[in-house]
């Protein structure tokens, strides 16, 4: 039999602070899927082959500087992105917009949000 791993969902309260931050966060996120979507559907049209989240990475290859994200955010939405179009066998997902958390791709990703005193 195999062994349960148990997951543990913790709440944290944003605090004022730290809203404006994970809006342009969110933004930035958002910005990145949508550019990623029009990049793939763009090559399905003019190639007539999918992208794999490893030519994608060199797309997007130092986009993380322009928008205030870690590199490993940004590869964290292509990976995600790819994952959904294959899980979805779709040519195009739906485009992302700013009233949506675009902090949702990241969930779960340790390795791109961390805490530092006073900020995230």
């Amino acid at each position: 039999m195999t062994e349960m791993k148990a997951t543990k969902t913790l709440k944290v309260r944003v605090r004022d602070k730290h809203a404006a931050q994970l809006r342009e966060a969110s933004r930035a996120v958002n910005f990145v899927w949508n550019y990623v979507n029009e990049l793939s559907r763009r090559s399905i049209r003019e190639r007539g082959r999918f992208l794999s989240s490893f030519d994608i990475h060199k797309y997007t290859n130092g986009a993380g500087k322009d928008l205030s994200l870690h590199s490993q955010s940004v590869q964290a939405v292509a990976d995600e992105y790819v994952t959904r179009r294959k899980q979805f066998k779709k040519r195009q997902l739906r485009w992302r917009c700013s009233a949506q958390s675009g902090l949702a791709a990241l969930q779960g990703r340790r390795c791109c949000l961390e805490k530092r005193p006073g900020r995230l």
